[in-house]
């Protein structure tokens, strides 16, 4: 009862640390001169015009983060209040739904949920590898797990580990021959609602949760019910699909200045010397840690974990806005949350394989976790680092 207690007690603590760490970097951010906070603040304001008016008359989708920084700035709220209080809402609601992602996927439990708790915090603290002389810039042209300058990016990340966890238990329910349609359905309303959050979650999840799907039926391909459960998975993500096709119809091609194109490495390498060693910095932890550990690529979380990688890089590396936003990155979005994913499922392996260490000590083991943790380490201090330069200078990424 006492170890309960305590942790409940450190939980709450750590839930605290993150909505405040969230508000300060929100706070920031937002009176950062042509930043993207003051942008997206400003945006905000047009909605007195209406919501599809406004995004047409921009050639931007404005969504859940303008629509709810109108109405807090009309209750006379400042902006930058406003603007810090709903990121740290956000980034609060996503450490939440990461310790349900633990819980439901990773078997956490009270005697180990210390361990996945402090994992919570330093997941939304880790960056790439940050190497001066290769690139001065931490996460321009790497991408980044965790982005701090955008706030429609943090608005549509708690919807991101969300889908990822109905998605995974809806794949348990089909491997126990069970099929829950009312999880479906919530399924595919969370990815309705993330495209009104920001449409970069349903561009890289639809196609790498195809792939899996796809998969998944080749291998299931004489089980009749595994195959009716995947199809219905793959309908429950065709309303994602319409909303994202009418944000394309009724945005991008209403205006002269704003055009999706196919343009390989065109934007990674404005920013990156080389895109291969920009990629190995991004997932320098999850690669090594798949590496010493190979047999959990046939686990369903981590598996689909890579999938949506690979399928977020495909898009940040292939596609790019054509006109005055062509550098901006703005199909960067999808793989950074994707990376997220990544980080989330392979740190959560780690504390796993740390654990079982404890019980099973192995010269073998050890020298993987060594290795491993060391790696980790260095990834969490440069996030440090990346945290307070950004907390104390006049730069946004």
């Amino acid at each position: 009862m006492k170890k309960k207690k305590s942790t409940y007690y450190v939980t709450a603590v750590m839930i605290f640390a993150v909505f405040v760490i969230t508000f300060l970097m929100g706070y920031k951010m937002s009176g950062v001169p042509k930043g993207d906070y003051e942008w997206h603040i400003l945006q905000a304001e047009k909605l007195k015009y209406g919501l599809l008016y406004a995004s047409r008359e921009l050639g931007y989708p404005l969504g859940m983060y303008h629509v709810l920084m109108f109405f807090t700035m009309n209750l006379g709220i400042p902006a930058r209040i406003a603007a810090a209080f709903i990121s740290a809402c956000a980034g609060t609601m996503v450490y939440l739904l990461v310790l349900i992602y633990y819980k439901k996927i990773c078997g956490c439990n009270i005697k180990n949920s210390l361990y996945y708790t402090l994992i919570g915090v330093l997941l939304l603290i880790v960056t790439p590898l940050y190497i001066p002389s290769y690139n001065k810039e931490l996460y321009l042209g790497q991408g980044a797990p965790n982005t701090w300058h955008n706030p429609t990016n943090l608005m549509v990340k708690p919807f991101a580990v969300l889908a990822f966890v109905l998605f995974l238990l809806i794949i348990r329910e089909v491997n126990a021959k069970k099929s829950n349609i009312f999880m479906i359905m919530f399924f595919s309303i969370i990815l309705c609602i993330s495209c009104f959050a920001k449409a970069s979650l349903v561009q890289f999840f639809l196609p790498g949760v195809g792939v899996y799907l796809g998969l998944e039926m080749l291998k299931n391909r004489n089980n009749c019910l595994a195959i009716k459960s995947y199809l219905a998975i793959g309908c429950s993500m065709i309303p994602a699909f319409l909303f994202i096709l009418f944000q394309a119809y009724e945005i991008f091609d209403k205006t002269s200045s704003n055009h999706i194109m196919i343009a390989p490495f065109k934007v990674v390498k404005y920013y990156a010397p080389s895109c291969f060693v920009s990629l190995l910095l991004a997932i320098g932890l999850p690669l090594l840690i798949t590496i010493c550990w190979r047999d959990v690529l046939k686990k369903a979380h981590v598996k689909l974990a890579w999938i949506l990688l690979f399928s977020g890089y495909m898009e940040w590396i292939l596609l790019a806005e054509e006109g005055p936003r062509l550098y901006h990155c703005n199909f960067i979005w999808g793989y950074n949350l994707a990376l997220f994913l990544l980080y989330m499922c392979m740190m959560g392996v780690l504390a796993e394989k740390v654990m079982l260490y404890m019980k099973n000590r192995s010269t073998v083991e050890q020298k993987k976790i060594l290795v491993t943790c060391i790696l980790g380490a260095i990834q969490i201090i440069d996030g440090i680092y990346y945290y307070l330069y950004l907390l104390t200078t006049a730069k946004q990424c």
